[in-house]
């Protein structure tokens, strides 16, 4: 169960809030189907949001792997960095959320989460670093979605 660190603000007047996530794998992401070779990397692999409503990341979530990954929010800037082994292969530097066996510790700075306009675009970065080839990567990314209504900002 996801559970925030702190409370976040109320919604907004006239705006309603649902929570929802995003999963990215080997089903939704072509590059991620059955295995990234070995010595391989993919950068800017689109992760597409939904156009219905914008989405605030409160939470992301690697499967275990030892691929490196780097994820980039619609803005160009790096939420999930790689720069070390590990499960996930991340050094959680500006890392918001992890997920290491015990649930979503999330790692708030915002008001609502890190703002993806709806149909907004992150960019994933995938590095296998190994001779052999590794199963394509999982990510989740948690959060909720804001539906706007007259006069909702």
């Amino acid at each position: 169960m996801y559970r925030p660190q702190f409370a976040y603000p109320l919604t907004p007047a006239q705006c309603e809030d649902e929570r929802c996530h995003y999963s990215f794998d080997g089903t939704n992401v072509p590059r991620f189907q059955g295995n990234i070779p070995g010595l391989t990397t993919y950068t800017k692999v689109p992760l597409v949001l939904d156009q219905d409503a914008d989405f605030f990341i409160r939470g992301i979530q690697i499967s275990p792997t030892t691929l490196l990954i780097g994820i980039q929010d619609p803005s160009g800037h790096p939420i999930v960095f790689p720069t070390a082994t590990g499960l996930p292969p991340v050094l959680q530097v500006p890392l918001w959320a992890q997920s290491d066996g015990a649930g979503l510790v999330t790692l708030d700075s915002d008001n609502w989460g890190i703002f993806c306009p709806a149909s907004g675009c992150l960019l994933a970065y995938v590095q296998n670093t190994l001779a052999g080839s590794v199963a394509g990567p999982v990510i989740t990314l948690h959060g909720v979605k804001r539906f706007k209504g007259a006069g909702c900002k």
